[in-house]
């Protein structure tokens, strides 16, 4: 009797624990959190020159174009990125009247390539400050001295002339002309560059409270601009010398005036 009661005794502590060990487990609903984080900083290079980007209206990865003898880069985390020389070429006559003479279109090459192609003059600045809001704004400007010819006995000026910036598209790196509207302004309309070496013109600016910080943006002046169209012509009226009337140029002279760009940020 000891034995079976040992038996059974055994058997019914197996029936209780066997229900308890295959129990299904409690789960825990709480929702738990953990954090991932990111920072970025400045460059470091006060001397940086970067690339210059081709105006690009459609909102497309831009690609990098060269310029060789076209204009001028600056340097710097706000920088000038390219500005353009003005190049109006030579015409024939020689008259004391009014004078109109459009610019000739840019050279330049994709780069990698040798293959030369056509774009109208444009400005590019470039901001990598990290800045955002009031504190990211900038303006480029652009004043010009009197167009000056080496003669024989001495200099000659063709004084009062000026240069007038008619056509204007607008463009940012990732962003449709349209959009790019938003972020920065051009020129004002038909806007004179006079050439008396004080009198300073706005070519390119943010807009109000607008950033461009991490993006290239330029003023291409021409109006409808497209990145893909083959300009076959080889000058553009979106911007143009003038010659007032009253003087004549001396034959065979070559005028030049000096452009000095101003990238500003403090406003």
């Amino acid at each position: 009797m000891k034995k079976m009661t040992g038996l059974f005794s055994l058997c019914a502590v197996a029936l209780l624990v066997a229900p308890t060990a295959l129990a299904a487990p409690v789960l825990n609903n709480e929702d738990l959190a953990t954090e991932g984080s990111v920072k970025f900083i400045k460059d470091t290079d006060q001397n940086k020159t970067g690339t210059i980007n081709q105006p690009d209206e459609t909102g497309q990865i831009p690609g990098v174009i060269e310029l060789p003898g076209e204009g001028n880069s600056g340097k710097g985390l706000l920088r000038i990125q390219f500005v353009p020389n003005f190049k109006f070429g030579t015409k024939e006559g020689i008259s004391a009247a009014r004078t109109e003479m459009p610019v000739k279109l840019l050279e330049y090459n994709k780069e990698g390539s040798a293959t030369k192609e056509n774009i109208a003059p444009f400005v590019q600045v470039t901001d990598e400050r990290g800045l955002d809001g009031a504190a990211a704004k900038w303006e480029l400007t652009v004043k010009a001295t009197p167009f000056t010819a080496d003669v024989a006995g001495g200099t000659d000026v063709l004084a009062n002339c000026k240069i007038i910036l008619k056509q204007s598209t607008l463009t940012m790196d990732y962003k449709t002309s349209a959009e790019a509207g938003t972020f920065v302004t051009g020129q004002a309309a038909n806007a004179e560059i006079i050439t008396d070496n004080a009198t300073s013109t706005k070519v390119l600016g943010t807009a109000l409270n607008k950033s461009t910080n991490g993006f290239q943006a330029s003023n291409v002046f021409y109006d409808g601009y497209q990145k893909d169209k083959t300009y076959t012509e080889s000058t553009t009226s979106g911007v143009t010398f003038i010659k007032e009337a009253g003087q004549a140029p001396i034959e065979n002279a070559e005028y030049k005036s000096t452009l000095k760009w101003t990238l500003s940020d403090a406003l």
